[in-house]
């Protein structure tokens, strides 16, 4: 599932400008628009109003946003633990020197 696509109608929302969302997130506004139109397409409901001063959003999109910004929540969650245990996982070098020599101590020992 891509949820980029949230994380981009939840900066419209929060920024209340799709100009404003796209200058933020790097993009066009263009393509912030057709990103919102694709969501809005692929859940077959309006989510904002479109004005010449702003977006904000319809009844349907103040029901849908909740979830949306928990699918937005929860990847960043995912992608913060997966990088935690990947800190974890790691060796350190140092951590590796002394089993190897704890290693080759312990295969001394046995070959006596």
């Amino acid at each position: 599932m891509d949820t980029k696509k949230y994380a981009v109608v939840e900066k419209v929302v929060e920024k209340a400008s799709l100009t404003r969302a796209a200058e933020e997130l790097g993009l066009t506004q263009s393509g912030v628009s057709h990103i919102v139109a694709a969501v809005e397409a692929e859940l077959g409901l309006p989510l904002l109003k479109r004005t010449r001063t702003g977006a904000r959003l319809t009844p349907e999109g103040e029901r849908i946003m909740p979830h949306i910004r928990a699918i937005v929540a929860e990847e960043r969650l995912l992608y913060q633990t997966a990088e935690e245990l990947r800190r974890v996982m790691r060796p350190h070098p140092s951590f590796e020197e002394a089993m190897m020599e704890a290693l080759e101590a312990l295969a001394a020992k046995l070959e006596k």
